[in-house]
């Protein structure tokens, strides 16, 4: 199971918060191209879509929780998308699910 919102969309692709509900191998890019998913592939997914010459998979960790299991604190990680512009992460920043 996967959690997904829609957060933007241009040029004809969309930027999608996933959040997977369990830990299942290459769940993300099957939930989305798959016809009873989403029933759209993530760019530059070979496997499960089409990717052009030197398309990277646009597919990235941006935030990582969790709770320290010895402290008990909350950890919070981002990384920002290598495959976005400028643009694009001033997108992220003012549509993020994770605020």
């Amino acid at each position: 199971m996967t959690r997904w919102k829609k957060l933007w969309q241009e040029n004809g692709k969309t930027c999608l918060a996933l959040h997977p509900q369990t830990g299942r191998t290459h769940q993300l890019r099957l939930h989305t191209s798959h016809p009873l998913g989403l029933g759209c592939p993530i760019v530059g997914d070979r496997l499960y879509g089409k990717a052009g010459a030197g398309e990277r998979l646009c597919l990235h960790a941006a935030l990582l929780a969790f709770r320290h299991p010895e402290s008990g604190e909350s950890l919070r990680f981002f990384s920002p998308p290598p495959f976005l512009d400028a643009a694009g992460l001033a997108r992220l920043a003012h549509s993020s699910p994770w605020r």
